[in-house]
């Protein structure tokens, strides 16, 4: 899925929402098709990743594991069956994202679109993204650390995000090993 096709899928999920009077949806995207929809990267995913729900609570808005009632699950699957594509399309599994913890300010920076008056998408930022992309580098093998590469992450992120990984207990072995790969050992040196 490219970024105009997304554009696409997630205008139509807006309008049923719309036309079928169901509850709203506000997510937060991370992942490659956050930054693809950001122009920060240019290729192709096979889903939107949703990490959270964003919901209001005490006056503040807050993330929390999405539980996608049957309305909202409908509706992505009728997106899914007038384009043909797969059902998981736009995809909660990134969920586990929440389980480790999230850079502090992640909700104020992320960058808010709307679709129709019943769907906020909040794409999470380019400084997040560096950290997030990261701690998948050193977690997993995948395009995360092109991905790194690709956006052009600034020495400033790349060490903020480093920093963030091994305050959340990741070693500095791993920590150092995932910075030389996307080119930047000098990093490692200077943090641990």
């Amino acid at each position: 899925m490219n970024g105009k096709e997304a554009e696409k899928y997630l205008e139509a999920l807006g309008a049923i929402l719309e036309s079928e009077s169901a509850e709203s949806l506000d997510i937060m995207v991370c992942g490659g098709m956050a930054l693809i929809l950001q122009g920060l990267i240019d290729r192709r995913t096979r889903d939107i990743d949703s990490m959270a729900l964003v919901v209001m609570e005490d006056g503040a808005y807050v993330l929390k594991k999405p539980l996608v009632r049957k309305p909202v699950k409908d509706a992505i699957g009728r997106v899914a069956t007038v384009y043909g594509i797969t059902r998981h399309w736009l995809s909660f599994q990134a969920r586990t994202l929440l389980d480790d913890g999230l850079p502090e300010g992640i909700i104020e920076r992320a960058k808010v679109r709307q679709y129709g008056e019943k769907l906020t998408v909040r794409l999470i930022s380019r400084y997040d993204q560096v950290h997030l992309k990261l701690k998948a580098a050193i977690s997993r093998e995948g395009p995360d650390a092109g991905d790194i590469t690709e956006m052009g992450a600034t020495e400033k992120e790349i060490t903020a995000a480093a920093e963030w990984c091994l305050e959340l207990g990741y070693s500095n072995a791993d920590v150092r090993e995932a910075l030389e790969a996307i080119g930047h050992g000098e990093i490692a040196e200077r943090i641990g």
